[in-house]
């Protein structure tokens, strides 16, 4: 048997080693990072009601969510879900879902408006982000009563 060609099996490893290795980047996951190690509750989110939530939740309401960039957040949406016990086969009532977003500084600016009540005593903010819409940051939560201020 003869011995292997030293030259020629150093010509194979120069040519499998000058290929290019192209990996694909794992995207991080939101709530991993920096800013929701910072800040858990609500990942440097914030939420803003127009008028103020007070003693109860005026309607219509305009309701802005600010997501920090590199979140990369793609969908915001603002439901209520029952409180109480007995409650657990109430699906939640969707109040309103914002798919667009304005560029403001290091935020991405969703508005919508909440032009209706429910009697499920609580409103909720969900923020989904690019490849993790089955994991929505909840940037805000509170039981509320809701009043429909007008028509």
């Amino acid at each position: 048997m003869k011995p292997p060609n030293v030259t020629c099996i150093a010509g194979v490893l120069t040519l499998l080693l000058s290929i290019p290795l192209t990996a694909t980047a794992q995207q991080n996951k939101p709530w991993e990072s920096k800013l929701c190690k910072e800040d858990p509750g609500t990942c440097g989110i914030i939420v803003t009601f127009k008028p103020p939530i007070g003693d109860a939740l005026l309607v219509p309401n305009e309701v802005t969510v600010d997501v920090p960039l590199e979140l990369h957040a793609t969908r915001v949406i603002v439901h209520s879900y029952p409180l109480g016990t007995g409650v657990a086969d109430i699906p939640s009532e969707g109040l309103a879902t914002m798919n667009r977003f304005q560029r403001v500084g290091k935020y991405a600016r969703f508005r919508g408006e909440i032009n209706k009540c429910t009697d499920q005593g609580s409103v909720e903010v969900d923020v989904l982000c690019k490849g993790f819409e089955h994991y929505p940051i909840r940037a805000y939560m509170m039981a509320v009563e809701c009043t429909q201020a007008g028509p």
